[in-house]
């Protein structure tokens, strides 16, 4: 860490003595990068839905009225839906070349990275009912199948999504004639803060379903009954960090061959922290579901 501060720092003070001017007659060439790139996101999301109760009524009545009824569907549904999401895709990329001479590179860079996202679902259904009431009286005929749902839902989602990207390159030729000396220093930093929180709660509450077939001196068969009272909820929160930092160094010697006493400093340093919490919770009260029938004559068919 000590050398990612030294490099940000060499890199800050090459710049400045760049802009002053230089007092050498032949100064050794210096070259100096500073990059920051600072993120902060925050996103937020709730979602909230009531359902109270919504009824679904089919009440057919057939009198000396042979013939058949229809398929009959009725379905009380209440959802909702909340999703927030941050995304970061910083990238810096740092370049420097330099040919003879016992000059000096310095490239800093640093990326910071906070993410906060938070969802939150709720879904509330509160008496939701259907009923299905057919009556035949020297009607024959057959009745048509019944399905009857109620359905609550909800689904919270909350994630973050890091992907900075930074790449460092130097490369330095030796002089003509025993020289070569230089430095080259890079320094690195990508700190990542990230946190996710997601909240899903559903509350299902005297969900009824009925179906009540009466014949009488009709004969006839009733179709298929399907009743279903359903509640759930989901919650995810996630963090993804897949920061990436590369650097590279190259460094010659002279044609002279007298060799080349460069030093070459490479400080990376990365920091992540994450956290993330999901809570997910459905509830439902006095659940009914009702099935009955009854038939007078011959030819009727009693399901109870």
């Amino acid at each position: 860490m000590k050398r990612v501060f030294l490099a940000l720092a060499v890199a800050l003070l090459l710049l400045l003595v760049a802009g002053v001017g230089t007092a050498a007659a032949n100064p050794p060439a210096s070259q100096g990068s500073g990059q920051w790139a600072g993120s902060e996101q925050g996103s937020g999301a709730a979602a909230g839905t009531a359902q109270q109760e919504p009824t679904n009524a089919n009440s057919p009545v057939r009198v000396l009225s042979p013939g058949d009824d229809g398929s009959v569907s009725q379905s009380n549904e209440a959802s909702s839906d909340a999703t927030a999401g941050n995304l970061n895709a910083t990238e810096q990329t740092a370049d420097q070349t330099q040919a003879g001479g016992s000059g000096l590179q310095a490239i800093g860079q640093s990326a910071t990275n906070d993410q906060d996202a938070f969802a939150l679902g709720f879904t509330l259904q509160e008496g939701a009912s259907n009923e299905n009431e057919p009556v035949r009286v020297l009607s024959p005929g057959e009745d048509g199948s019944v399905s009857q749902t109620n359905d609550a839902s909800s689904d919270a989602s909350a994630g973050n999504t890091n992907v900075a990207e930074q790449t460092a390159a130097q490369d330095q030729a030796g002089g003509r004639c025993c020289g070569g000396d230089g430095e080259q220093v890079i320094g690195q930093s990508a700190d990542s803060d990230q946190d996710a929180a997601a909240l899903s709660a559903t509350v299902q509450e005297k969900p009824s379903n009925e179906n009540i077939s009466v014949r009488v001196l009709s004969p006839g068969d009733d179709g298929e009954v399907s009743q279903s009272n359903e509640a759930s909820s989901n919650a995810e929160a996630a963090n993804l960090n897949v920061t990436k930092q590369t650097a590279d160094q190259t460094q010659a010697g002279n044609p002279c061959k007298c060799g080349s006493a460069g030093e070459q400093v490479i400080g990376q340093s990365v920091v992540n922290d994450q956290d993330a919490a999901a809570r997910g919770r459905s509830q439902r009260h006095s659940e009914t579901s009702r099935r009955e029938g009854c038939g007078y004559g011959s030819g009727n068919r009693s399901v109870v």
